[in-house]
């Protein structure tokens, strides 16, 4: 799989650089959290460290250090489509590289592949009163399917926390296929 190939290379260098700033700065304490600021979404406030995104300040949301212009303008796209394909922003977010049309492809031949909805989460969906929320459904059919997540299963038989990454792309893969073909 392309996309894993792509993360497996990253990946050494990725944890090396989190467990150097733990080692390194790991008792630097970065903010003063207030009960408005909580109470108003931590606005403002630094809580977690991302490759993924950020928002810069003057130029606003960043994936992967492009803006959302340079996003739509730089991943591959089907003739005649005006917007990237899916599999483009998946494999930017998750490889961290613009993919060429090639892997981008790859990504959605391998969510084609994964596609398959188990039918008891039509029969969770089903049971729902016609009156119940879309997203209540969607919650719940979601959640339906962890007793199929490969991250729980390798967890519960004690697999090691360096090699976690590996089960989690195949549930994001699997979940991101399902909910891509309902």
């Amino acid at each position: 799989m392309i996309i894993e190939d792509r993360i497996e290379a990253n990946v050494m260098i990725w944890q090396e650089r989190m467990n150097r700033l733990i080692k390194e700065h790991g008792d630097y304490v970065i903010s003063n959290v207030t009960v408005a600021q909580i109470c108003s979404g931590i606005r403002g406030v630094p809580i977690q460290i991302s490759d993924i995104s950020y928002v810069d300040p003057s130029s606003g949301l960043r994936y992967r250090s492009y803006t959302i212009n340079e996003v739509l303008n730089l991943l591959p796209r089907i003739e005649g489509s005006r917007y990237p394909i899916t599999g483009a922003i998946y494999y930017l977010l998750m490889g961290n590289e613009i993919p060429t049309y090639a892997k981008a492809m790859n990504v959605e031949n391998e969510w084609k592949a994964r596609a398959q909805v188990p039918q008891y989460v039509y029969n969770v969906i089903d049971a729902f009163p016609e009156t119940a929320s879309p997203m209540s459904m969607f919650s719940a059919a979601i959640l339906s399917m962890s007793s199929q997540s490969k991250f729980y299963q390798a967890y519960a038989n004690g697999m090691s926390k360096d090699q976690y990454w590996h089960v989690m792309l195949d549930d994001s893969l699997d979940l991101t296929a399902r909910t891509n073909s309902c």
